[in-house]
């Protein structure tokens, strides 16, 4: 894969897309009006995710996997309780393949990352608010070390529908 950067990369991946999501809390717009809507036992509006659930729509019907780790705290943050009860079934019923694992098993503190096709990755970049200020394309060399850590937490992690229940 030759994409320098991550739109590129979305746009080209050809057989996976895998995210490591660690952070307790992501400024994301859209979701603090959905968040509100939860936390006043209203309906949330989540069409600021019609993009991502078209693409990864449209990446599960031609063959692709798009999969995500999520890291979480014990007990759950807010942010990671709205996220596993409202965000992730709608992404799950578009294809996303969604696992998730404690953030204190995890072996090896990671930052966020996207991979893509098993062999290039991107370091995504955050301000302490949580909000995406950017993603770094990572050298090969630290790109290999990256994924194996990245796919040994994915199979460590119980899907997201067990972790809910548990």
């Amino acid at each position: 894969m030759r994409a320098t950067n991550l739109q590129e990369a979305f746009e080209s991946f050809s057989s996976d897309a895998l995210r490591l999501e660690g952070l307790p809390l992501y400024s994301v717009p859209g979701e603090v009006e959905a968040r509100r809507a939860v936390a006043s036992g209203q309906t949330p509006d989540f069409s600021f995710l019609d993009a991502w659930i078209s693409m990864v729509t449209s990446a599960s019907s031609s063959g692709r996997t798009v999969r995500r780790i999520r890291l979480v705290g014990d007990p759950l943050s807010d942010y990671e309780a709205f996220e596993l009860g409202f965000g992730y079934p709608l992404t799950a019923q578009a294809g996303e393949q969604i696992r998730v694992l404690a953030r204190s098993t995890s072996p090896t503190p990671l930052n966020d990352y996207w991979i893509f096709d098993h062999e290039v990755a991107f370091s995504m970049q955050y301000d302490p608010a949580g909000a995406f200020l950017g993603a770094d394309k990572v050298s090969p060399a630290d790109a290999t070390r990256i994924i194996e850590s990245i796919e040994s937490l994915w199979s460590a992690g119980s899907p997201w529908t067990a972790f809910r229940l548990m």
